[in-house]
């Protein structure tokens, strides 16, 4: 009889039995063909099963042995991970939680760093804008970068300007127009209230040069009482705020026509500046009151069209002149602000920014709010020991989940040596809460079913203590055959998920999916430890419900009568619920099963229309990181506020066009740190003093100037430092400079040019055309020795500046692709390369790029999984649809929320392919294990009935979790509850009815679709006999060759030939 491999093979996903005869099938009188063929044995080929009865046995007869041991483990991780004394690194602060949050090894990530690492090689004197030769102290040292307005005077724009304090005031009993005297002087009063009496606000304030006193803050008041000459706010009244608000009608036009402009006065001399803004009148320029008042202090509202109807003033914006300070922020807030009045008559505090106070107080309930998680870990726990029945195991799983991550924190600081921790990372405690309960559940359950199977094989015959010992071995083999199998592939497939953030090229997401990932496996080998020796403690030696009665006195009377009488209403539940799951929710699934499968497709495609079409999940549009809740007051003012003053909106005009030569666009820094810069990498080819460099950098300006992208009028109101060259080389030449004049010709002489450009930069700083420049604009970089080592020039674009993704996109391509064409045709000394403000443009385009890799990633790892657990291809593909079902509904939930695809969101969307895999899968592993094989609906109600209930309480314990992280003030705690919640019951939904309908319609049936050893080797043998064969195509025969050499036609149903 021929037997056919294929259908020969185990069922069993986890193994195969071992192969044993070859038969010799005779196929005609010509010859034989040699098939191995399946045949049962009583001895497991499955090395896992060959071991699992001796750790089994060691679990049962010295679980204390192994609690200890992993205890040890355990401590010791977290002493050398947390205690410096014994060398741990100081613990994480959380005070700069948006760092990391940037794209890193990209393009335009190591060009913009390269770029910084010269401006700050700059400001620490390595290389210089003014040549030791000049004899002139270089004023870029001196300066911070910023985009801030002079406080006190222009002088100070630099050194202590920056806007740390902003308070934003409105009005209340529907009064809408605050430019009144009596208002303005309750603006004032209220900032003096919350700010200036302070107790220390003397310490923290910026001082005018030369005195103690502290400079004004800028209000709307403060200019109208500088215009008339008061020294306070307090001594306006009606008729100079009516001049003023003439005044500010008059000047507006030219503030909204670019006439107006923050250097039109100058306050050295306290008059109009000589030669600046002289089409504006002197009034409209003075101490440069209306441009600040137009432009930080009134809202964008206020005149924007010159008419009546828009002089009234709904917000003002008061800055208020201090030192950035955390100490000092935080305590006004807590002190004045949180819980302070923040009213004064028809006037209220709408709201306010604090440059370091956000991010103080989120570290400050970054923390504290993990008290939530502690919520939720116990009521989980709660759960468990109801469904358990033991407070040993179910206080253990709460250890577990702490002892995973500090395991997992040595691993990550000590053995890794990774030196930064973003906060993200404190968001795997949420994740582990339910993971370890689904594991958790899984292993009581199936400990629970193979107890029951072993009691019911025995009878009610009393065992021994051996006999005890041997039939708990057996339990403990069973069910960690089963539950160690499932508990792997959830933990593998969850942390895959986590890994495969490693893709990514955010710091952040990657350091978060590290830590997360070597969490999850750490849990997994405690749990395949701690957990089993638990239960074998629990089983040996604590008492179970049952044997209540044993106890005596007055303790059985209170705590273990009224402990009963709880578990018996537990029990009464218990078993209601089971015979929900193993009857009710099966006839429905079976019943329903082309309803339910046409319904939940439909829904999943909705939810992918949805995600992808209309509306579609967006990228951020801002580079404010939210941190609270929309209704916290700390997001008021980026969130609503910001948007109504035109400094906040209008801070460049359009894209500039940095191009730098002489370094090489390198990130040399550690791609794990976002604090480690790197440093500069000089190209040593570099020469533009070279003949072919010079010919061709004047080349290329002149053709930058033709491109559509470039600017024909230049804001800066100057030409680059390269044609000013050109421009002083034709000059004239005279007794004292006879080389840097006309008898030089282009191109010069490589000594000439430099020596040339040498003394232009000097003659151009001791003109005072350099001091105004902030240190992005273009110029020549010498070292120390006064070498030039490297240019920079800037031009401004005609493409407006904007968050938006798409306009970027389109500028970044452009300009790239023209830069790099040019820079290609390059002599190597002059090759250089393209930046402009794109940070957040490539922050937004890793993050999209990044979430569809990672998501890819963990489907194919998942299917992987799927695959080599079930054994069975249909299953996987049919385990697969359901994720990517599930997932589309998820994505399109939190669409319809309102999400838009930043930071933790990306991170979510990369992990939902791991939790929401779990469910299906166990469905899957209990379809392919059922006993009854040959029929589709018998095989759906063993899955539902054996795993239906373990699954419900796992994803019921894991919303749990994400419905009481929901309830944060902290954005990040909200949206990974949201999230939590939404994927657990989608998953479950999906895994429950759409999965299983599909089992029941077209589900395996037999061995069908089932990939074993033998099968694999079967393929195997195919292709290695295909070497020793040759074929006659005219009669689709196989030619044999025998071992004497002569030849046989067969069919090409062949392993291999003997």
């Amino acid at each position: 009889m021929t037997h056919d491999p294929l259908q020969r093979a185990s069922s069993t996903p986890c193994c195969t039995t071992a192969l044993s005869t070859r038969e010799t099938v005779p196929v005609d009188e010509e010859g034989q063909i040699i098939l191995e063929s399946m045949a049962e044995s009583t001895e497991s080929s499955c090395p896992e099963e060959k071991s699992s009865p001796r750790y089994a046995t060691f679990i049962v007869k010295h679980p204390y042995i192994l609690l200890v041991l992993i205890l040890v483990l355990v401590i010791l991780s977290g002493s050398f991970s947390l205690i410096p004394q014994l060398g741990a690194k100081p613990l994480p602060d959380f005070k700069e939680p948006v760092k990391g949050f940037e794209a890193r090894g990209t393009i335009i990530s190591d060009r913009w760093r390269s770029q910084m690492n010269l401006f700050h090689d700059e400001h620490s004197g390595l290389v210089t804008r003014v040549p030791a030769q000049c004899g002139i102290k270089n004023p870029i040292g001196d300066q911070q970068i910023g985009d801030a307005p002079a406080i006190c005077d222009e002088r100070q724009t630099f050194n202590q300007g920056k806007l740390t304090v902003k308070l934003v005031f409105g009005t209340k009993n529907g009064q809408k127009n605050l430019l009144t005297a009596e208002n303005l002087k309750s603006i004032c009063r209220l900032e003096q209230k919350l700010i200036r009496k302070y107790y220390n606000f003397d310490d923290h304030c910026h001082k005018a040069n030369g005195t103690q006193h502290c400079c004004p803050s800028w209000s709307v008041g403060y200019y109208i009482a500088l215009l008339n000459g008061n020294p306070s706010c307090l001594s306006i009244n009606e008729t100079k705020v009516e001049n003023a608000r003439d005044l500010l009608k008059m000047c507006s036009k030219y503030y909204h026509n670019g006439t107006l402009k923050p250097e039109c006065w100058d306050f050295r001399k306290n008059q109009k500046g000589l030669g600046r803004c002289n089409q504006v009148p002197d009034a409209c320029t003075k101490f440069n009151a209306v441009y600040n008042i137009l432009h930080y202090l009134a809202d964008r509202h206020f005149l924007s069209d010159g008419s009546d109807s828009s002089l009234s003033l709904r917000y003002s914006l008061v800055l208020v002149p201090v030192k950035e300070s955390e100490h000092f922020q935080v305590g006004v807030y807590k002190s004045h602000l949180k819980d302070g009045d923040l009213s004064d008559g028809n006037v209220v505090l709408s709201g306010y920014e604090l440059s370091r106070l956000k991010f103080e107080i989120f570290n400050e309930r970054m923390l504290a709010d993990l008290y939530l998680a502690a919520i939720a870990m116990f009521i989980i726990m709660l759960i468990l020991w109801l469904y358990t029945r033991s407070f040993l195991v179910t206080s253990l799983v709460g250890l577990i989940v702490v002892s995973s991550l500090v395991t997992a924190y040595f691993i990550y600081t000590v053995v890794l040596g990774m030196k930064f921790f973003p906060f993200l990372n404190v968001l795997t405690s949420v994740f582990l809460v339910g993971i370890a309960a689904d594991d958790a559940f899984v292993y009581i359950d199936i400990w629970h079913q193979s107890m029951r199977e072993h009691k019911a094989k025995r009878g009610r015959s009393q065992l021994n203590g051996d006999e005890r010992d041997q039939e708990l071995i057996r339990v403990t083999v069973d069910t960690m055959k089963h539950a160690s199998l499932s508990m792997f592939v959830t933990s593998f497939t969850t942390s895959s998920a986590f890994f495969a953030s490693l893709t990514s090229e955010i710091t952040s997401i990657r350091l978060f999916g590290l830590y997360s990932g070597l969490s999850i496996l750490c849990m997994f080998f405690l749990m395949v430890t701690w957990f089993p020796a638990a239960v074998i403690i629990e089983q040996t030696v604590f008492s179970r419900c049952g044997r209540c009665s044993a106890f005596s006195g007055k303790l059985q009377e209170t705590v273990v009568k009224g402990t009963c009488r709880i578990r018996t209403v537990v029990d009464k539940f218990l078993a209601w619920h089971r015979a929900f799951f193993t009857d009710f929710l099966p006839r429905i699934v079976i019943k329903l099963r082309y309803f339910l499968v046409v319904f939940f497709f439909l829904l999943a495609a909705g939810g992918i229309v949805v995600s992808t079409v209309k509306p579609g999940l967006q990228l951020p549009s801002s580079q404010d990181f939210q941190m609270f809740h929309e209704s916290h007051v700390l997001e008021k003012y980026p969130l609503k506020l910001k948007k109504n003053f035109h400094f906040e909106t209008t801070k460049r005009s359009s894209f500039p066009i940095n191009l730098i030569w002489g370094i090489k666009a390198t990130d040399t820094g550690n791609q794990f740190d976002p604090y480690d810069m790197g440093g500069l990498n000089w190209d040593n080819d570099f020469d533009v003093a070279s003949k072919e460099g010079q010919k061709w950098i004047v080349t290329f300006i002149r053709l930058l100037k033709k491109q559509p992208f470039f600017a024909k009028d230049q804001t800066l109101g100057k030409r680059c430092f390269l044609e000013e060259f050109f421009t002083y080389m034709n000059k004239n030449c005279t007794k004292d400079n006879r080389i840097c004049c006309k008898d030089s010709t282009f191109p010069y002489n490589s000594t000439i040019f430099s020596q040339c450009m040498l003394r232009m930069q000097c003659k151009r700083i001791k003109e005072n055309k350099f001091s105004s420049q902030s240190i992005t604009d273009g110029a020549p970089l010498f070292d120390t020795k006064g070498l030039l080592r490297a240019i920079s020039l800037k031009f401004d674009s005609n493409v407006a500046f904007t968050w938006s993704y798409d306009p970027a996109d389109s500028f970044w391509k452009e300009t790239e692709s023209w830069a790099l064409t040019e820079f290609n045709k390059a002599p190597s000394s002059t090759n250089g390369w393209f930046i402009s403000e794109l940070q957040f443009y490539d922050l937004q385009k890793s993050l999209s790029k990044g979430t569809f890799i990672s998501m890819s990633i963990s489907l194919a790892i998942a299917f992987g999984v799927m695959l080599l657990t079930t054994g069975n291809v249909y299953i996987s593909v049919f385990a697969i649809v359901t994720i990517i079902c599930a997932l589309g509904v998820t994505v399109g939930s939190l669409v319809l929320m309102g999400w838009k695809l930043n930071i933790l969101e990306s991170i979510t969307l990369s992990v939902s392919v791991g939790l929401s895999v779990d469910f299906a899968l166990h469905y899957g592993v209990a379809y392919v294990l059922a006993v009854d094989k040959t029929d589709r609906k018998s095989r759906v109600s063993f899955s539902m009935a054996g795993m239906s209930s373990a699954i419900t309480m796992a994803a019921f314990t894991t919303f749990v979790t994400g419905a009481i992280a929901s309830q944060s003030n902290v954005l990040s705690y909200i949206q990974l509850g949201q999230f939590l919640m939404i994927i657990m019951s989608v998953s479950w939904v999906y895994a429950t009815f759409f999965f299983q309908a599909m089992c029941s319609i077209l589900g395996p049936e037999n061995n069908s679709g089932q990939m074993t050893v033998s099968k694999l080797k079967a393929v195997y043998k195919r292709l290695r006999a295909c070497l020793c064969c040759t074929y006659d195509d005219s009669d689709h025969y196989q030619i044999v060759r025998k071992e004497d050499g002569t030849e046989v036609k067969k069919t090409a149903r062949v392993l291999y030939v003997k």
